[in-house]
């Protein structure tokens, strides 16, 4: 790549799926106001659709397919495109999230159509990559194929945008118009110059602010322009669209649904009709962490006395969608007004919807009619509360809030002093130790009730809703149902000896971008509803305590109320610190400080011993199953090994415990031969539940003769957490806020979101949510380590999952190593997983018996050299990225 100047840029820019974003739309006006040539993809086409569903992934949701598509579009009609602007949606607010789909379309688009280390290498600087390849570790013709894989696309300028505040969206247009102008690095220094002595130095940076300014005005002013115009005539029937704003507003993902009903002169009015301003009170008070769902519950309560009925619009293979949709409508016809729900896919058609457009037109006759003759339309007979009639706090994940409020009231009185009963989903034998653990050292070991493994039945009860969401929903749901119907079977059964009891169900919180942060929410609104009657008829109490990166406080409070002594300490630090714990003396501020540590220390030391036990021994057994010579010899003495742990609570009794576990594990007769070993990564649920991997990891990979390494753990991703919400106590120091704001204003920044492990780059360079970024980073760290396979297990449709395979796969190639994807949904028959399990071992044996697996030594040794030529390749991967984005300003 060249690093001279451009006189004439011509980038191109979808402007569908992201571009519906205000901040993308921003970003596009600008660099035309700054003279760029912007190409535009705006609406899909058949072709556009064929095109993305046949070259991205069918792991990825239908609208990421279609962005796929866009790209493909401009490329071939503009081979001369000096770049593609993909921009990463992150939030618009800082009050919300956006879905794993908005994270890392650039890098998707990339991955989808040619090759990740091949398009970097084709963009570098002639001296950086004359460099790189004489140092290769790679062999020449497989890397010169990746180049010819890529060559034909241009490079890709992939800014994250997290803040639509000027500030924060002009810094993001400079630097992607410096990319494109391939300025040097040291150019933004400009930014710590007073205005007239850029003016003076002829800086383009004036020009370029002048030009951001009128870009906002003009993009601004828009939304909500049309409104009064929709509203004018009270004889028009009117429909709000519910949905995201690239499914409202694109014909070819929607069957035309806005078009045909403005052609039958209806009214249609959707979020992005209504400005901002007239949402944004209720947009503060819906509990949810997603924009859209945020947005379309602002936007309902807005629209609900103005329009005569409501559409739910989705899409199929969405997980968000797949709670949203459902959980939207339910909320419309809790207040009585109509609401119908249409998802789409890339089979969907005009001509099938037709008729059902049709009938919703008469519905929406009716109600004009209603409305205009001033009659009050009839409620329906069954709706829904809106709350229902026990304790609602929030539950939802709130990025940068410490405190969440409670929503509504009307809790039992006295519900805090009865005796509490805490019970949480089921997650595997190692998370059930953790909370056990948890429950232990504050005392309430005589007040838990532990769920048990989930079954088929399991699935089955928390599938009765939200049918399309990921299994984890189901297995999760459906486990709190099973210990909440045990627990009220043995209070019942007790009679009149039985006391009311406050049962807490303890749950993580969610912030997005996974779907997770749904699970919460759903549960602390269905699972009251469905037990309301039993709870009432024996004076039971029973709420949702919910904790993640966010929460503390709350969590806290309730654990207080339950054992106040032990807890105090960590909640008046907790509290301090979130209302300013600056604004103490700092005598106070140390005294807090050092009880916090002092208590925490006591309550987490026996916890992290415990947790790091049970991992290395779940560790051990994973690799001996391979070579167990009775079968079911190693479960059994890993069982009682983690039994052993679950009988003890100080470190040094965990100590003993583990050694002792080590020693069962050990002593199991097995066999010496040389077997694969594989690395698992994957989400961490179905890692981590037997039942949602139908057995994969603990017992398939193993009757097949493979070795298990876990890159996924329970231990790996609370350090993770732990480490964000360090990031963000920093950022939140009242101290160091000025200073961050002062450097903001200048285009630095520091304290941002870090990726959380720097071993998926560059094959994925962005959190894309859950375990996504974490499973590539994983699978490298296997591979390097000498694992012979990848195994990728996940939710069907998970989009963190279904992001990260397209670079797992990229990993696996690069490395010569094989790769197996498996996905699981809520079936139950295993026989094509077998299949493909057998298959994959077969391969793996047979590469093992060409590389010397019958005499150990030899085969030990090429494995040696193996290892090292990997950790070559790693380094010079390191080499590569650091070098690609050494001249950038968009990372």
């Amino acid at each position: 790549m060249s690093t001279r100047a451009i006189a004439d840029p011509k980038i191109g820019l979808v402007q569908a799926f992201t571009g519906y974003y205000q901040s993308v739309q921003i970003l596009t006006r600008f660099l035309e106001l700054a003279g760029v040539r912007v190409i535009k993809s705006r609406m899909s086409t058949p072709a556009i659709i064929e095109a993305g569903t046949t070259l991205a992934s069918a792991d990825l949701c239908f609208p990421l397919r279609v962005y796929v598509g866009h790209v493909h579009h401009l490329i071939q009609k503009h081979p001369d495109l000096e770049a593609i602007v993909a921009p990463n949606i992150i939030s618009e607010d800082a009050k919300s999230s956006t879905c794993s789909k908005y994270r890392d379309v650039g890098g998707i688009a990339l991955r989808s159509l040619g090759d990740t280390t091949g398009h970097r290498l084709h963009h570098l600087n002639k001296p950086g990559a004359k460099g790189l390849l004489q140092s290769l570790p790679l062999e020449l013709d497989a890397v010169l194929d990746r180049i010819e894989r890529s060559k034909h696309l241009p490079r890709f300028i992939m800014p994250d945008i997290r803040l639509l505040a000027e500030v924060d969206l002009r810094n993001v247009c400079y630097n992607v118009y410096a990319d494109i102008m391939r300025w040097a690095p040291s150019r933004r220094l400009e930014f710590l110059l007073p205005s007239w002595l850029r003016k003076a130095l002829g800086s383009p940076l004036n020009r370029l602010e002048r030009a951001f300014q009128q870009a906002v005005n003009e993009v601004t002013g828009r939304r909500g322009s049309q409104l009064e115009k929709l509203l004018s005539d009270p004889s028009r029937p009117r429909l709000a669209l519910v949905g995201r704003r690239y499914v409202v507003e694109d014909p070819a993902l929607n069957a035309g649904v806005k078009q045909w009903f403005e052609k039958q002169g209806v009214a249609v009015i959707s979020a992005v009709d209504v400005p901002a301003a007239l949402l944004e009170p209720e947009y503060d008070r819906v509990d949810g962490f997603y924009d859209a769902h945020k947005e379309a519950e602002a936007f309902i309560r807005w629209a609900l006395d103005k329009v005569d009925g409501f559409i739910g619009l989705g899409c199929f293979g969405c997980h968000p969608d797949a709670f949203q949709v459902d959980y939207l409508a339910d909320n419309i016809r809790s207040y009585g007004a109509p609401c119908w729900t249409l998802r789409f896919d890339e089979t969907a058609s005009n001509s099938g919807f037709q008729t059902r457009f049709e009938t919703i037109l008469t519905f929406l006759e009716q109600r004009r009619d209603q409305r205009v003759a001033g009659v009050e339309p009839p409620s329906p007979a069954m709706a829904l509360p809106v709350f229902p009639d026990t304790r609602i706090r929030r539950v939802s994940g709130r990025p940068g809030q410490l405190v969440e409020e409670v929503q509504a009231t009307g809790a039992p009185s006295g519900g805090a002093a009865l005796k509490p009963l805490v019970i949480w989903p089921y997650m595997g034998e190692i998370v059930n130790l953790a909370v056990e653990g948890l429950c232990h050292q504050l005392g309430l070991q005589d007040y838990m009730l532990a769920p048990q493994p989930i079954s088929e039945k399991t699935v089955l009860l928390g599938n009765d809703r939200y049918t399309e969401s990921c299994s984890p929903y189901a297995c999760s749901t459906g486990s709190l149902k099973e210990t909440l119907t045990r627990a009220l079977n043995s209070l019942e059964a007790a009679g009149a000896r039985a006391e009311p009891r406050r049962i807490i169900v303890l749950m993580a919180r969610g912030e997005g971008p996974c779907t997770f942060g749904w699970y919460a929410i759903v549960q602390n609104r269905h699972i009251p509803q469905e037990f309301q009657q039993r709870l009432a008829a024996g004076g039971h109490t029973l709420q949702m305590v919910t904790m993640g990166m966010d929460g503390l406080v709350d969590a806290l409070k309730e654990f207080s109320d339950l054992q106040r002594q032990k807890i105090k300490p960590l909640l008046d630090y907790v509290e301090a610190c979130a209302y300013g714990l600056g604004r103490l003396p700092l005598w106070r501020q140390w005294h807090l400080r050092l009880r916090f540590l002092a208590t925490l220390n006591r309550l987490t030391r026996p916890l992290w011993a415990k947790l790091d036990a049970a991992e290395s021994l779940r560790a051990r057994a994973l690799i001996l199953r391979a070579h167990e010579l009775e079968p079911g010899s190693i479960t059994a003495a890993y069982q009682t090994a983690i039994e052993g742990l679950r009988q003890v609570h100080t470190v040094a009794e965990i100590k003993a415990a583990h050694r002792r576990g080590l020693w069962l594990l050990e002593a199991v007769p097995r066999d010496s031969l040389v077997k694969p070993r594989v690395v698992v990564v994957g989400e961490i649920y179905v890692l981590l539940t037997s039942f949602a991997n139908r057995g994969t990891v603990e017992n398939l990979l193993a009757r097949e003769g493979l070795e298990v390494h876990e890159g996924t753990t329970l231990g790996g991703y609370l350090r993770g957490v732990l480490r964000e919400m360090k990031r963000r106590s920093w950022a939140a120091n009242p101290w160091l806020r000025p200073v961050l704001a002062w450097l903001r204003q200048r285009n630095i920044y520091l304290l941002e979101q870090r990726v959380r492990d720097d071993r998926a780059l560059p094959f994925l360079n962005r959190e894309v949510g859950g375990d996504g970024l974490p499973s590539v980073a994983h699978a490298r760290e296997g591979v390097e380590a000498g694992c012979d396979g990848i195994v990728h297990l996940y939710p069907f449709k998970c989009m963190p999952e279904g992001i990260a395979k397209g670079a797992v796969l990229e990993l696996a190639n690069l490395y010569n190593v094989r790769y197996l994807g498996l996905s699981f949904d809520k079936e139950t028959e295993i026989e094509r997983l077998r299949t493909e399990v057998s298959t994959f071992a077969t391969l793996l044996h047979a590469q093992g018996m060409q590389e010397g697996a019958k005499d150990p030594r030899q085969y030990q040794s090429k494995r040696q050299q193996v290892i090292r030529w990997r950790k070559a390749v790693g380094r010079w991967l390191t080499g590569l990225y650091a070098l690609s984005r050494r001249s950038r300003y968009v990372k």
